[in-house]
């Protein structure tokens, strides 16, 4: 007795605790995977943040480096009254090559007097003139400005600066520019401290804070993205893509093909930008592992509701039978 009605009323409840079951299970995983995208991607916004920290500290040295040559009494003496006294000049060069010899990736240092007449440390063979800096337009227009001091990421006509052992040209050189003031704030001179770019990279790569699949490029408008002795360039669509966005500073965009989160952030007194590329695919996989687990759930819980539905339905079946066969033996 009541067979259809209890066919009914177990379709009906079955339908609804599936229904509930699946529309969990999606906002369950859409919930999961929000808060687990956000969480990437302002983990690895930090973790890029703090590696930029690492970089200014690396060129904060660099910076302080300098002033073993601004507030030396014979450099600035020699700047002011340029001569071609050969003692002179063999202290000024032991005292950049004291800086050179501070860390293994300054390449090379050198400077500049009034008179454009260059100074330089060991491992320069051949260095450029005032002139053939400020052919470069960030150069001149440092040199022609109030600040005092700037970095600039370079990677044309340097070759010639230094031994191919020690240097390759496609790398680029990474540059800090600094002007030089006698106690009168007049302006008698230009350090130069050539660094190698790598040495960013390496020092990033050392933390803890740097996962081993994201890639770290130097970038510049003059210069593009340069390459590294670590992570080629070959990828000419996501270079190309690297580079689009390249005017963009302290931003962050996902890849046109959803793979890679590309962080970008600027470097302290400087055009330059260090660019970090996230790869997502692991993030992906983390998101299969949650819907399998989630389907697994849900599944489980169909099986339960569809148990509890047929409990339910005889508990509401069995005393409408027994009333039913009650009134039937009233009736007879």
């Amino acid at each position: 007795m009541f067979k259809k009605l209890k066919y009914k009323i177990e379709k009906i409840v079955i339908s609804i605790f599936i229904l509930g079951c699946l529309i969990t299970g999606i906002i369950s995983y859409l919930a999961i995977k929000t808060i687990i995208y956000y969480n990437f991607i302002d983990l690895s916004l930090r973790n890029s943040t703090q590696n930029i920290d690492n970089a200014a500290a690396y060129e904060k040295l660099i910076e302080e480096s300098a002033k073993i040559v601004s507030t030396n009494p014979l450099i600035i003496e020699a700047l002011k009254h340029p001569s071609s006294d050969e003692k002179t000049t063999e202290k000024i060069k032991a005292s950049l090559n004291s800086i050179r010899m501070m860390s293994q990736n300054i390449m090379g240092v050198m400077l500049f007097d009034s008179q454009s007449n260059p100074y330089i440390s060991e491992n320069i063979s051949a260095p450029p003139s005032i002139e053939d800096l400020t052919k470069t337009p960030p150069i001149n227009n440092f040199l022609h400005s109030s600040k005092t001091s700037f970095w600039f990421l370079r990677d044309k006509n340097i070759a010639g600066y230094y031994s191919q052992s020690s240097y390759r040209e496609k790398y680029g050189m990474l540059s800090f520019f600094t002007k030089l003031f006698d106690p009168n704030k007049n302006l008698i001179g230009y350090l130069i401290i050539d660094t190698n770019p790598n040495s960013i990279v390496d020092l990033i790569s050392s933390t803890k804070a740097f996962s081993k699949n994201t890639k770290v490029y130097l970038s510049s408008k003059e210069t593009g993205i340069l390459p590294s002795r670590y992570f080629d360039t070959n990828n000419s669509k996501l270079i190309s893509e690297l580079n689009k966005y390249n005017n963009y500073k302290n931003t962050h965009i996902i890849s046109s093909d959803k793979n890679f989160l590309i962080i970008y952030n600027s470097i302290n007194n400087s055009e330059e930008a260090l660019i970090f590329i996230v790869p997502i695919t692991p993030l992906y996989m983390e998101f299969n592992h949650v819907l399998v687990d989630l389907i697994s759930i849900v599944a489980l819980l169909i099986v339960i509701s569809i148990i509890f539905s047929i409990l339910l339905t005889n508990s509401i079946i069995k005393p409408l039978n027994s009333l039913f066969e009650k009134m039937k033996e009233n009736l007879i």
